[in-house]
């Protein structure tokens, strides 16, 4: 019986995971909760800030789609579970192609190092640097995922998506969670690769992907429309910033988003900061 060990089970793609690991003959699926409440058959309990248990090196693969909103404490327990594990169990991580994410400038791109998700999955895919056990996946927009779920909503709901004029004809990678699913348990069934390169199912433009016609605008800044907040983003991702400030003023700003961030039919929408990068950034060409 070939022994997974699955961290995340109860999330949007660990719950994806776990159904196509169930469809495999002789796999033997065990769930990780660090919740004491949610401990069932066929789990194992792990409070994610102490040494693993034993039975982390007593299956053939660790499958971790496990991640919380505090950054630091993502990189603390993935760190934990690359130094704990043995060599001869395979681990898989979830990582993300915004790690080859980078500002249409020259001069931008030579300070740029990333917001803390791109510097979070940076420290962890270091981790995994020289380390023939432990695989990276890197998944590309993830249609039906999070933020992006949410982005695109958003986008079917407004009048009118604005976007820079010379991202035009940026050429964007989408995947769905199903097929990333796929990926990672045929990576832990198949044999890993130190690292990988990205996933994604195909490639499209920007009004493809929100199916309506875009508008543009003559602004052609990286982050955002006004030149004060653009330079204070680069400033932001440049590796001037340490990790943890960078971390720390994030959250902040993100809770403070999610406390105010209302919409409503028919508002139209501008495109900007980390997304407006992501989407349409040196990479996406």
């Amino acid at each position: 019986m070939y022994k997974v060990l699955l961290l995340g089970a109860t999330g949007g793609l660990g719950s994806a995971v776990y159904e196509e690991l169930c469809k495999t003959r002789e796999t033997n699926v065990i769930k990780v909760v660090r919740d004491t409440a949610l401990i069932e058959e066929e789990s194992v309990f792990w409070n994610f800030t102490s040494k693993p248990p034993e039975i982390f090196n007593r299956v053939d693969v660790v499958i971790n789609c496990a991640r919380s909103s505090d950054y630091q404490f993502n990189i603390s327990f993935n760190k934990y579970l690359c130094d704990f594990l043995q060599t001869n169990v395979r681990l898989i991580n979830i990582s993300s192609n915004c790690v080859l994410a980078k500002p249409r400038s020259d001069f931008l791109s030579y300070f740029f190092k990333g917001d803390a998700y791109i510097r979070e999955k940076k420290s962890i895919e270091k981790m995994s640097f020289g380390r023939k056990n432990i695989t990276c996946l890197r998944p590309s927009i993830v249609l039906d995922e999070g933020g992006w779920q949410d982005f695109l909503h958003k986008c079917s709901l407004s009048d009118k998506v604005v976007i820079p004029c010379i991202n035009a004809g940026s050429k964007l990678k989408i995947i769905t969670r199903q097929s990333v699913a796929q990926h990672v348990v045929d990576a832990s069934l198949n044999g890993v690769k130190t690292l990988s390169d990205e996933m994604y199912d195909k490639k499209l433009n920007f009004e493809k992907l929100i199916s309506k016609k875009a508008s543009y605008s003559k602004n052609v800044n990286n982050y955002f429309e006004s030149f004060l907040k653009n330079i204070l983003l680069g400033i932001l991702n440049s590796f001037f910033m340490p990790d943890w400030l960078v971390y720390k003023l994030q959250s902040r700003l993100l809770s403070d988003k999610r406390n105010n961030d209302e919409k409503s039919d028919g508002e139209d929408i501008l495109v900007e900061g980390m997304t407006r990068l992501y989407l349409f950034g040196e990479h996406t060409k």
